[in-house]
């Protein structure tokens, strides 16, 4: 994989230079290749918004949701290559969806709502593997619900002043947000049943 590889080459590059010790090698690499993902998202996101015709809502959209889903949580793919096809996806379906709620406004009236009380009960949808502990929910969930609340005044405040070109990227980042907080639960609950049984 060429994230792991450049990552792992920047890493000899820092301890050979004496930047880092050879002991945390593997938290930097870890960390680059972090690092190296978001900005390939970043990148992709970018590129596709070029692509459709719809640059400024792809920004927003990766600006908008980046922050919400962090503390929101939701579905997370089994490995990374299914991580970044899962990525693309989505913003390929929020570009076009961005399309479909400048021209049928009335979605974005019905769905806006919905996906924010979902967001606003689900979150946060752990990751099976990587439990919160009671702080961390709590924490979580409060960060998750100003940012809710933050993101929908601002998006009817879009729609008074008509600015749908901005209002629709930030429904779907609700409406996205929603589907991946649904489906952890759901993953959550078979992986639970499953290691159950």
């Amino acid at each position: 994989m060429i994230k792991k590889f450049i990552s792992d080459w920047i890493t000899k590059s820092l301890i050979n230079n004496k930047f880092i010790n050879d002991q945390d090698k593997d938290l930097y690499a870890y960390g680059l290749q972090l690092g190296i993902t978001a900005l390939l998202n970043i990148f992709i996101t970018i590129i596709l918004g070029i692509l459709m015709g719809r640059i400024w809502e792809s920004i927003v959209f990766l600006l908008t949701y980046i922050p919400l889903r962090s503390y929101a949580g939701g579905y997370h793919a089994k490995n990374q290559f299914r991580c970044d096809v899962l990525s693309i996806l989505l913003i390929i379906t929020a570009l076009i969806g961005c399309s479909l709620l400048i021209k049928y406004d009335f979605a974005g009236r019905l769905l806006l709502p919905a996906s924010g009380i979902i967001i606003f009960f689900l979150s946060p949808v752990e990751d099976f593997n990587k439990r919160l502990n009671q702080e961390e929910t709590k924490n979580y969930r409060k960060k998750s619900r100003i940012l809710v609340g933050v993101i929908f005044s601002f998006v009817i405040l879009l729609r008074q002043l008509y600015y749908p070109h901005i209002a629709a990227p930030l429904i779907m980042v609700f409406i996205i947000l929603a589907l991946m907080l649904i489906a952890g639960k759901i993953k959550n609950q078979f992986l639970t049943w499953q290691q159950s049984s």
